[in-house]
């Protein structure tokens, strides 16, 4: 016997009937699904370098004005054209002196920080760490190296490693639950704008003529994947995925031995 729980009203108006569902869903959801708050870490160390940065260049110009001074003497055409061409390397070299030492500083270091928040009771009930670098195919564990196949070495390939760390506090945890489940969300987007533009040609046969075909040029990425509870062995993951500048053309899942 089915129970009729929506009014003639609602089941005729469609709007009406998915406005309901979604706000069952929400009202299901809310006291499990934790609010996230994300962090930024470092600001406060990007804003030291910067300023250690700029003194440390205006020091090597400062320097370099006096001694131009001494050299040139009084105030000329030569010395203007000096101090103008002096300003001008200022302004380059303190950026790259700034993300140098920003790249030197915060290399292995986690980028961002997340709290989990329960809705219901404002508390924070858990933390994430999150780690963003390249790396080199041998910095990497060697499960994942032999995952990804030793042949890699002689392509010209960029690795781009992400890790997270998450700790939940239990004490504080809801009542009834004894575990999370975490949905990792991978955009392809600013990787795909980073794509060359360009194009292959291909000849073809067709009835005694040869024709000329432009292909888009594909780029494979290959997503490796560890999942590590801290109670049972780690698993891992592999897919092949093929884009080109304008979409995913194919994902392959590669099983594991």
């Amino acid at each position: 016997k089915l129970n009729k729980y929506n009014s003639p009203r609602v089941v005729e108006d469609v709007t009406r009937l998915s406005n309901k569902m979604r706000l069952l869903r929400r009202l299901i959801e809310h006291p499990i699904v934790l609010r996230e708050q994300t962090i930024s870490m470092g600001n406060n160390i990007k804003r030291a370098i910067k300023g250690i940065a700029t003194g440390l260049v205006m020091v090597v110009v400062t320097s370099t004005v006096i001694l131009a001074r001494d050299y040139l003497g009084e105030i000329s055409a030569s010395f203007i054209i000096a101090m103008s061409f002096i300003y001008a390397l200022r302004e380059i070299f303190k950026d790259d002196l700034r993300d140098a030492m920003w790249r030197w500083i915060r290399k292995g270091k986690p980028k961002w920080r997340k709290k989990y928040i329960d809705p219901t009771t404002k508390k924070v009930v858990g933390k994430k760490l999150e780690w963003l670098d390249y790396k080199t195919l041998s910095s990497l564990p060697d499960k994942i190296q032999q995952i990804r196949k030793k042949r890699v070495v002689q392509r010209e390939e960029q690795i781009l490693h992400y890790h997270e760390k998450t700790e939940m506090a239990t004490s504080l945890f809801l009542s009834g639950y004894e575990q999370t489940r975490e949905t990792l969300n991978i955009s392809l987007r600013p990787i795909i704008r980073l794509m060359d533009k360009s194009s292959n040609r291909v000849y073809r046969l067709n009835e005694g003529q040869v024709t000329k075909e432009s292909v888009e040029k594909r780029h494979l990425l290959n997503v490796i994947v560890k999942e590590d509870n801290h109670t049972d062995a780690p698993v891992y993951y592999r897919w092949k995925v093929v884009l080109n500048r304008s979409k995913i053309v194919s994902i392959e899942k590669i099983e594991l031995n």
